[in-house]
């Protein structure tokens, strides 16, 4: 894992100290200004450009093609601070700031958005597309965004798909369930009044700010259902481009489902760059395989492990060296690939573990989803300190896994129910705190993450340590081989020398279920119940060694062999250590000089 700092119990919260905001108005001073400050708010438009490429129509879309949007400030109702909240209850000595903010004069201090403060992390109250705009149009936000997370209505139902009170996930339709908010009246009812074609609406010119907010190097993810996935995909090819789409990303919300029809245990999220792909921050998440899958990918076997065959590509010099390492097949015309050369996979597009159950105490929000599909989605497309934004907060597990992984984060939502538990969950949480490369710069300067070296046949074959070890250990093999071949009167090259059976490093277990299988297979008949068993250590030395013997016939007898004298099975024994020597001191050199891959989640 990411390095944790071992101190005792104490509150830390993560300073963004390269990173500064403009000043926009606490709610109680919005009265002390000029009056010429406090005017009607502008209003901006946006435009929509009808390219050539193929588009979506729907109901109200070719009238819609600019709209207005108010710019708003956005006032600041309350600083909180876990970090200060203890240290009030600890009634500690006077201090200037519990905040870390910037002191400023007070004639600055009501001159808004024209000084920088240092910065903080927002929940915002208030409809989103006025937040995007006012983000943009007052704060200068535009292209400083590193990654987007849109969750939105999923339009399956128009109505009030909204949770009423902090402490009920249900949701119902029923008179007693209506809210008392007008912004959700108006968000959840009104929005909807031509259905999905509102929503298409809805859906659009959202998106469309949020390319706004993002950096070149910026990508969003889009959560939605099967129902209107390929609406939304639709939509975002028309607003980010079809050239800058990513992937679709499969991730499972539950293990059983009551139908009469298909099961549907999947949501998806559409993730799209602002620019190309190319360009895109990205950064590879891996985990660990699973034995089938080793199983599948590493099915071939040497004496001690298994192995797979690759391509071979290199000159003389490389495939010689690759030898030396024990890299090649008998017929030397393949690579041998090791499980252990980079023992993880990269995480596909299809996540099953992400399953979230109804009555996890995790669950405090009607739609909330699991931690492990957004924390995903921000390891994989920023680093420490990004600014990252959730225009539609619900639950905050946005705010939640970018405050854990040190990434600065805004997020806004109409409701205030779901405002009111985010900053319970918020302020109630607790995460570790890893180390920082450079403390002096914050989480912008990174974390110390693991690391797991990444062995290719590029990376062996041009490894010069591999040719003095070989010269160490060459002439001492040709010595062993040349005791043996004379102790048993043969000419066997290195390459053709039998391998020891049962091999030394085999488990004991292994070891067992070998002289077991020798056992059954001296027998000149076997019962039914003795071809059960035969059936079973074969499969059981395939598990434990990579050895597939297709019967019992197909065991190999013991090597060295009972005809074998002391001195011969002495040559062989010692044959077999020193190129076991050779190759764990090349595999060493190997592991030194490999690339290493960066693990963001560890």
């Amino acid at each position: 894992m990411v390095r944790r700092r071992r101190k005792g119990k104490e509150v830390e919260p993560y300073q963004h100290q390269e990173s500064k905001r403009l000043n926009n108005p606490p709610v109680g001073a919005v009265n002390l200004v000029k009056p010429e400050q406090n005017d009607k708010p502008k209003r901006v438009k946006y435009q929509y450009d009808p390219h050539l490429d193929p588009q979506l129509l729907w109901a109200g879309k070719a009238e819609h093609s600019e709209f207005e949007v108010d710019i708003v400030p956005l006032h600041v109702h309350e600083r909180i601070s876990t970090k200060a909240i203890i240290e009030a209850a600890k009634k500690p000595e006077p201090q200037l700031s519990l905040f870390g903010e910037t002191p400023l004069p007070l004639h600055k201090q009501l001159d808004f958005y024209q000084h920088e403060v240092n910065w903080a992390n927002r929940l915002i109250l208030g409809d989103s597309l006025l937040v995007m705009a006012s983000l943009i149009h007052k704060e200068g936000m535009a292209g400083k965004v590193q990654m987007i997370y849109l969750d939105p209505p999923y339009g399956i139902k128009y109505a009030s798909n909204f949770q009423p009170r902090t402490d009920r996930r249900d949701v119902k339709d029923k008179d007693e369930d209506l809210t008392h908010e007008p912004e959700q009246i108006k968000a959840y009812r009104d929005t909807w009044e031509l259905g999905i074609h509102s929503w298409l609406t809805y859906l659009r010119d959202r998106l469309l700010l949020c390319r706004e907010l993002l950096t070149d190097s910026g990508s969003i993810f889009v959560q939605i259902n099967d129902e209107n996935l390929h609406l939304a995909r639709c939509v975002l090819d028309e607003v980010f481009g079809r050239e800058n789409f990513v992937a679709v990303i499969t991730f499972r919300t539950a293990h059983s489902q009551n139908t009469k029809t298909i099961q549907r245990l999947y949501d998806y999220l559409l993730w799209y760059s602002k620019r190309s792909p190319k360009e895109a921050k990205i950064r590879s998440l891996f985990r660990e395989p699973t034995e089938e899958e080793l199983e599948k990918t590493f099915d071939r076997c040497d004496a001690d492990q298994r192995y797979k065959s690759a391509e071979l590509k290199g000159s003389q010099v490389e495939v010689a060296r690759l030898r030396e390492a024990d890299r090649l097949t008998r017929d030397g015309k393949y690579f041998k690939r090791m499980p252990t050369d980079f023992p993880l996979r990269k995480i596909d597009n299809v996540w099953s573990d992400t399953v979230m159950s109804t009555y996890s105490k995790e669950k405090v929000y009607a739609v909330q989803t699991n931690t492990k599909v957004v924390e995903r989605c921000i390891l994989m497309t920023t680093d420490p300190g990004d600014l990252v934004f959730d225009p539609t907060c619900g639950s905050g597990t946005t705010a939640y896994c970018a405050e854990k992984w040190g990434r600065r984060w805004i997020t806004c939502d109409t409701s205030r129910v779901a405002i009111a538990i985010a900053r319970q969950r918020l302020l109630t949480a607790k995460f570790d705190y890893y180390v920082l490369k450079d403390p002096e710069r914050g989480p912008s300067g990174g974390f110390e993450y693991e690391t797991v070296p990444h062995i290719t046949l590029k990376s062996i074959a041009q490894n010069t340590e591999i040719d003095k070890i070989a010269a160490e250990f060459n002439p001492k093999i040709e010595a062993a081989l040349a005791d043996l071949n004379r102790t048993l009167g043969k000419e066997w090259r290195e390459w053709e020398v039998p391998p020891e059976i049962p091999h030394p490093l085999w488990t004991k277990e292994a070891h067992n279920a070998y002289w077991a299988l020798l056992k059954l297979k001296r027998k000149k008949t076997l019962k039914p119940e003795e071809e059960q068993e035969a059936d079973a250590l074969l499969e059981q030395i395939y598990r434990l060694t990579g050895h597939r013997w297709e019967s019992l016939n197909k065991v190999p007898e013991p090597v060295p062999s009972e005809d074998w004298g002391d001195e011969a099975r002495e040559a062989l024994r010692r044959f077999w250590e020193l190129k076991r020597q050779k190759r764990r001191r090349i595999d060493e050199s190997i592991q030194r000089n490999a690339t290493q891959e960066v693990l963001y989640d560890r």
